[in-house]
């Protein structure tokens, strides 16, 4: 479970360079709008060669983030199947006359699958998502409406 904090972490920093193109592209906007004397196209290349560095951090950081976070999602899954492989094992003869071989296939196969889709995929954005959402909440200051 410790390693969870990592990949939320992770998942957090790759959520706000995602974000961060955004908030540049507007800065470029904003000089954009000025009158032509006053544009500063030296601050237009700094914000183009930051919007580049910040993408390829990113890419970094998602190879990283989706990598780790896959990785520890098979991980369980496959803890969770070697469990239920060996409750099988245990189980009497005659629990497996009564049932039908596809529903205990099903189980292991598609039931897990489904197990490692929601923590591989869902569950860590959610929770960066979350923690981003809090994040920006306790700086938001409620003086400014930001």
């Amino acid at each position: 479970m410790r390693h969870l904090y990592g990949l939320v972490l992770l998942n957090v920093v790759h959520l706000m360079l995602r974000g961060a193109p955004a908030g540049i592209l507007f800065l470029v906007v904003l000089e954009l709008l000025r009158p032509r004397e006053a544009v500063d196209v030296a601050r237009l290349a700094v914000l183009s060669a930051l919007m580049a560095v910040v993408m390829v951090a990113d890419l970094f950081v998602a190879v990283r983030a989706h990598v780790r976070g896959y990785i520890s999602a098979y991980s369980l899954a496959t803890a969770a199947r070697l469990r239920l492989g060996d409750h099988l094992r245990r189980l009497s003869l005659g629990f497996f006359k009564k049932r039908d071989p596809g529903d205990i296939s099903a189980l292991l196969l598609q039931d897990m699958a489904k197990v490692e889709s929601i923590f591989g995929h869902f569950f860590l954005d959610a929770m960066a998502c979350l923690v981003l959402s809090a994040m920006m909440c306790a700086f938001s200051s409620p003086r400014t409406g930001a």
